[in-house]
């Protein structure tokens, strides 16, 4: 007995992921700017904070210089290499959740008719894609604050070190930085749905 997707679905899969990463990435840019745009002005914790933040996971104690920094009036202080490992952490694990939206729209939204080489139905409306990826982005907040960075803590040093962000940078910030990001992410199928129907395509046609 054979287990898992068959050869059709699996190149059906591998044909929206990769374009999945570079959509997480993108919509991961401008979540990331609003978290920053957030931490200069109203939050006054200074402008590369959140990329700070991600950085202490590994020790960096930058974050807190930031915040002392940012009560003297500096809310530009600046060091490159957490604020490039933050950026680049970010926009990591921005492409990981893209490619899982991937798989997830292409299941939800573009399904394949048996012995067909069309979608089973026709495409779903804008609203609806998009309203999946804000979901989606949700699920995802809740995951990684509940979930994955508490358990990241635990492993990696055993104290609170970046599972306190939602909780730093306020729920409502860090509800409204997963909704952009859900948005971006949405408007992918909406403005290339050719990713996916091929990907169908490929799947009922076949090698």
């Amino acid at each position: 007995m054979v287990f898992g997707p068959g050869p059709r679905a699996a190149s059906s899969i591998d044909r929206i992921v990769v374009p999945g990463i570079l959509a997480g990435m993108v919509a991961a840019v401008p979540m990331g700017i609003f978290s920053m745009i957030a931490a200069a002005t109203y939050q006054h914790r200074g402008f590369f904070l959140p990329m700070y933040h991600i950085a202490s996971l590994l020790g960096d104690d930058t974050a807190a210089r930031s915040l002392q920094e940012a009560a003297r009036g500096d809310v530009f202080f600046f060091v490159p290499e957490p604020a490039i490992f933050g950026v680049a952490m970010h926009l990591v694990v921005g492409g990981f959740f893209g490619a899982i939206f991937a798989v997830v729209a292409r299941v939800l939204l573009f399904r394949v008719e048996p012995s067909r080489a069309l979608p089973s139905r026709a495409l779903p409306s804008r609203a609806s894609i998009i309203a999946v990826g804000v979901v989606y982005a949700l699920l995802v907040m809740l995951l990684m604050s509940l979930v994955l960075v508490p358990a990241a803590d635990a492993v990696l040093s055993g104290e609170e070190r970046v599972s306190s962000f939602a909780s730093v940078a306020g729920w409502g910030t860090f509800t409204i930085q997963h909704v952009i990001y859900g948005l971006v992410l949405g408007l992918w199928p909406v403005f290339r749905p050719q990713d996916f129907t091929s990907a169908v395509r490929a799947e009922s046609e076949g090698p």
